[in-house]
């Protein structure tokens, strides 16, 4: 069977929407009346503040549930959705909901609030909005409908495995559709992809999130699926035989939060992290953890309770605390948080006074901090995650054998739809070239437009010509990889411009005007609605855009809750938006008039280019601009051994009551040994972490201020890791083969005292964290030129094109070593994938990791020249 996927993909959906009739439910959206009047009070609530909108007319639709649905889903919609989306959209969404609830066996089994949150919803998080619902739903029709409704969502998961796997990627979500096209996407495009098709098929469904993993860096989302009454989990795109067997049960099992967005009034039984006017974000922590109901008692210098105060619950994780709950203090000064059981950071402010302090969840459940500030200066902490440890859900070998067997399937199917783009043999024979670019050059542009490949060609071709004011190559320099990968050529074409060097110097419009992307929002088709609305004349100057915009559009911060950015034409209509869509949209209300302006990725601000300088505009209501009056200072950050951002250390910002990193991730300011910053003087924070493999962390905060005009020097320092050698056990290296050569033979011949042996399940998010590491050191683990044995479970290996040369690969003895390694283990460990070791000729385990740990890939660096370098 070859699978394919049309270019008319996304056309299909459309027409198959034209096919779907209003379809009357047996079972209803607002059974409950007091709910139902609740829907139509926010509704029309909502309504009021947008005469304008064609939503309105639901008023006048005759009692239904396609009535109810679409008045449920436009009271509690975020500002994006209501904006920049049609009704006759959510219309076709709900039609497709209902059909799906009267289509499937289990529609009944689905109560009524279930089914209003978690399947008619039309989004999962803050992906872009496309019509992949009604597409899945006739993809999966036939396929599940004689299925149980546990089997059904294990076979929805086997459909998504066909057509995606795991790819780290940046932080925009790509919608389903352009994730299908793709092939592949991160954890947030899997989960959003297998939430869209199980709700299409009518299973309630819901992303999870732990926003930070309590053992290592980075975070993870997956699903939840409402089955017969009980929520299970599910790795998206990464089939199990079972339910509740994703490879994240154990990591999950040692976090300290998950939680999930629960779109409108939700009156379930998890904990409320948040509860606003529009959602709720629940913890589910539960599900997952051992947990403890952790309470903060806040008092001021006299001893008394401290109401109405801010408690940050913070989490290391990036090199940084990060925020995982915020709560207020009562009347007793008392805020709450069920966690899990670990080290946290307690963070208290209120009128510009904060303090802090650690509290380990394993021995106390109580914790209070006075609001006194501390002073500054360094200061050390140990941090250390909670054990975990999960009761796994088995499979019966038979079950599992027919699984894996299905997924090497899936994987064919999925690597010979990739072998349908062009290759630079197949570009060359069809004769694609073009000016502004060598051969080498468009055929890398081609090769990572992926399944967008023809929108990308079609979009060179409309320039067979070269001019000197079309800067083609520095436009397409100025895209992100998933830009190339989803979005279209007349969207591209729309948005280049021709460059005027009586105008502009070149770099101030390459970064002010060419280039599309301003933040993270969705690219769409330049037009001149902003400027026709705003009538502000030929040239307005910074001052009256700016004015322009505090005075017509009201800052919302809780009416985009997921994020998911509002298009500038979307503020402009409905005069309402969170702070990163306002910063979105002044940006591009200055290039519609043609003044150069950008947005600062690291820290949100704004700057627009005004006689001949970057001007740094700030959105507040002070006329002056509170920021523009601030003083400048200068930091120069010293960084002799080329710690890496987020991953050795941060910068961090005083902002209202707590240190706020700047988000300089790839950012080529910090990719240097000396690194000179210029910032408004004020209080800041240089937080440095050292990991332990076991997830303890030595974390480091240094606090101190800068004065204007003056510079400050720092040195980046991370505390030392202690070694603790022989600790994990033993094996006989002698013994022990691969590839017909002991690992005494492999480090003989080497001519190291070490080696690194990793069991690896190809194709596991795992699995490829850790090559992309490895691949991203290629060059130190080639200068330290030792063994590194890959032992894979199955022939299906995909090498990073940087995997290090010294790295071998093979299946040979994956079982034998794995028991082998297990058993000389003097802890008891449940093998997770993957299993690596760090072993020396006496046959020591000097280093062991199992499971997912980011990092993993560095700390084996750790085995460099001697043995006295491993670190545990």
């Amino acid at each position: 069977m070859t699978q394919k996927r049309p270019l008319f993909l996304y056309t299909l959906c459309f027409v198959l929407l034209a096919c779907i009739t209003n379809v009357q439910a047996q079972l209803h959206i607002l059974s409950d009346a007091s709910y139902r009047d609740q829907v139509y009070k926010d509704f029309q609530q909502r309504m009021s503040a947008a005469p304008w909108h064609q939503a309105n007319g639901i008023q006048k639709m005759k009692p239904s549930d396609r009535k109810d649905a679409l008045a449920f889903l436009y009271a509690y919609m975020p500002q994006s959705d209501l904006v920049d989306y049609s009704l006759d959209f959510f219309k076709q969404q709900v039609d497709i909901a209902l059909e799906a609830r009267s289509t499937f066996q289990w529609g009944k089994k689905v109560p009524d609030d279930i089914f209003r949150h978690f399947v008619l919803v039309h989004r999962v998080n803050n992906e872009d909005l496309d019509t992949a619902r009604a597409y899945i739903f006739h993809q999966l029709r036939d396929r599940v409908r004689g299925l149980s409704m546990y089997d059904a969502a294990l076979e929805v998961n086997h459909w998504c495995h066909e057509y995606v796997d795991y790819q780290p990627a940046d932080v925009r979500t790509s919608a389903p559709l352009a994730t299908l096209c793709t092939s592949h996407g991160r954890c947030g495009e899997e989960s959003t992809l297998t939430v869209t098709a199980l709700r299409a098929v009518g299973i309630p469904a819901r992303q999870c999130y732990t926003p930070r993993w309590a053992h290592c860096d980075d975070n993870h989302a997956w699903v939840e699926a409402w089955i017969d009454g009980k929520w299970y989990f599910l790795g998206a795109c990464e089939p199990d035989p079972e339910l509740n067997m994703g490879w994240f049960a154990v990591p999950s099992s040692r976090t300290m939060m998950v939680h999930t967005n629960v779109f409108g009034k939700y009156l379930g039984p998890e904990e409320v992290n948040k509860q606003t006017y529009y959602y709720s974000c629940i913890n589910v922590l539960p599900n997952y953890a051992d947990t403890v109901h952790l309470t903060v008692t806040v008092t001021g210098k006299n001893g008394k309770p401290v109401a109405d105060a801010t408690v940050l619950f913070k989490l290391y994780n990036y090199a940084e605390y990060y925020t995982l709950a915020s709560r207020k203090t009562d009347a007793r000064g008392r805020a709450s948080l069920v966690t899990g059981k670990g080290d946290l950071l307690i963070w208290v402010k209120k009128d510009g006074v904060f303090n802090y302090a650690k509290v380990d969840c394993r021995k106390q459940n109580r914790l209070t901090v006075p609001l006194v500030s501390p002073t500054a200066g360094i200061v050390e902490l140990e941090m250390n995650p909670p054990v975990g440890g999960a009761t796994l859900t088995q499979a019966t070998p038979e079950r599992t054998a027919v699984n894996d067997r299905r997924k090497l399937y899936e994987d064919s199917l999925r690597e010979a739809y990739r072998h349908s783009f062009p290759t630079p043999l197949s570009l060359a024979a069809e004769g694609i070239h073009n000016p502004y670019f060598t051969d080498e050059e468009l055929q890398d542009i081609v090769r990572r437009s992926e399944g967008n490949y023809q929108e990308i060609i079609n979009f060179l071709n409309l320039h067979p010509e070269k001019k000197e004011n079309i800067l083609l190559k520095e436009y397409i320099a100025s895209l992100a990889d998933k830009d190339l990968r989803d979005t279209k050529a007349s969207v591209l074409e729309s948005n280049l411009i021709a460059y005027d060097a009586d105008k502009f110097p070149k770099d101030v419009f390459i970064k002010g005007l060419l280039s599309v992307r301003i933040s993270n929002e969705l690219l769409r088709n330049r037009n001149p609605f902003l400027r026709k609305a705003t009538a502000l004349g030929d040239k307005p100057t910074v001052d009256e855009l700016r004015q322009y915009t505090l005075d017509n559009i009201v800052l919302d911060p809780d009416c985009n809750y997921f994020n998911c950015p509002i298009s500038p034409d979307g503020v402009l209509l409905g005069k309402r938006a969170d702070a990163h869509s306002l910063g979105i949209f002044f940006v591009a209300l200055c290039r519609s008039y043609g003044r150069p302006a950008y947005m600062d990725n690291s820290n949100g601000e704004l700057y627009a280019w005004e006689r001949g300088n970057w001007r740094n505009i700030p959105l507040t209501a002070d006329p002056g601009g509170a920021k523009a009056q601030v003083p400048m200072s200068t930091i120069v950050l010293h960084n002799p051994n080329g710690y890496g951002y987020y991953t050795h250390y941060t910068l961090q910002r005083f902002e209202d009551g707590e240190y706020v990193s700047y988000d300089f991730e790839n950012d080529p300011r910090v990719d240097k040994p000396h690194i000179e910053l210029n910032v408004p003087a004020g209080k800041y924070c240089l937080s440095t972490g050292s990991r332990y493999s076991n997830g303890d962390v030595l974390s480091r905060m240094e606090f101190f201020e800068t004065e204007a005009g003056k510079t400050t020097d720092k040195t980046i320092v991370l505390r030392p890791l202690q070694a603790k050698e022989g600790n994990y056990g033993h094996i006989d290296v002698d013994q022990n083969y691969v590839n017909g050569k002991s690992l005494q033979q492999w480090m003989s011949q080497a001519g190291t005292d070490v080696l690194v042996l990793c069991l690896v399940v190809p194709g596991t998010e795992p699995v490829n964290h850790l090559m992309k590491e490895m691949a991203a050191k290629q060059k130190e683990y080639e200068q330290w030129n030792g063994p590194v044995l890959l032992v894979t479970d199955r022939a299906t290996w995909k090498a990073e094109p940087q995997q290090p040369k010294n790295c071998t690969v093979t299946t040979d003895n994956y079982e034998k070593l794995r028991t082998i390694i297990l058993n000389g283990l003097m802890e008891r460990r449940q093998g997770e994938n993957p299993v690596c070791i760090v072993v020396d000729r006496n046959g020591t385990i000097l280093l062991f990791s199992e499971g997912y740990h980011i990092g993993l890939g560095e700390m084996l660096l750790d085995i460099q020249n001697s043995k006295s370098k491993i670190q545990n």
